[in-house]
């Protein structure tokens, strides 16, 4: 889902971590992020909250009440990743300068690659909205996917404001990744999406289809392979 991977320098191989290495990451990421007063809730998509056996990056939706810039702020960024027109630095994503923010987020995610979504919160509820995203989005069907078809986990729900608060009920939050092996205390997380009758709000393709071919397009193809010779 984020557009871009980490390789070792003249290698196909990408580095992967462990779900239950980064759970505590992520959990630690929103808390900072909620620190904006802007910032209404922080929500994990993407292989993560899958909880699939290896992971190249984490996704976080990054709910706001409409005063910070919409877009994807890959972190750090890949060799093309402004050419698209909603990319943009994480430095520029809040409403005034967020360097002490920014720096606590750089140094929790010690060299994990990020890509943050920014995105109003109505997203969930205004279908008029999450329909008009596809304009910007870089890869077909991206915003339906990741609101209305693969899991999206809100993280520290009890911390969430603004509409979020208004209309999303905390019953069933659970301790996400609290089977893992060694994951000590799981983050507390709510299963959340955007929910509605519209075609119009749903993928055109099957995850099963989209999944190949995200696989392809990052070369991800090979690691069943890679995982016979343990790499």
């Amino acid at each position: 889902m984020v557009h871009h991977d980490v390789f070792s320098e003249g290698s196909m191989f990408c580095k992967r971590w462990r779900p239950e290495e980064l759970l505590p990451k992520v959990d630690r990421l929103a808390r900072v992020l909620l620190e904006n007063q802007h910032v209404t809730g922080v929500a994990l998509t993407g292989s993560l909250a899958r909880l699939e056996p290896k992971i190249h990056d984490i996704d976080l939706i990054v709910f706001h009440d409409g005063r910070l810039k919409d877009g994807s702020a890959p972190d750090p960024p890949g060799p093309s990743e402004y050419d698209y027109e909603d990319s943009f630095p994480l430095d520029v994503a809040f409403d005034v300068p967020e360097w002490d923010l920014v720096r606590s987020l750089r140094g929790i995610s010690s060299g994990t690659p990020l890509n943050y979504i920014f995105v109003q919160e109505k997203v969930l509820f205004n279908c008029a909205y999450l329909q008009s995203l596809e304009a910007r989005e870089h890869f077909k069907d991206f915003y339906t996917r990741v609101f209305c078809d693969i899991p999206l986990v809100l993280l520290r729900p009890r911390s969430r404001r603004g509409l979020l608060r208004e209309r999303i009920k905390i019953d069933g939050i659970f301790g996400f990744g609290r089977n893992l092996p060694g994951i000590g205390l799981s983050p507390r997380g709510l299963r959340i999406k955007h929910r509605c009758i519209d075609p119009r709000c749903k993928p055109r393709e099957t995850w099963s289809r989209c999944r190949r071919r995200i696989k392809m397009r990052k070369f991800h193809w090979w690691h069943p392979f890679m995982s016979l010779i343990g790499r």
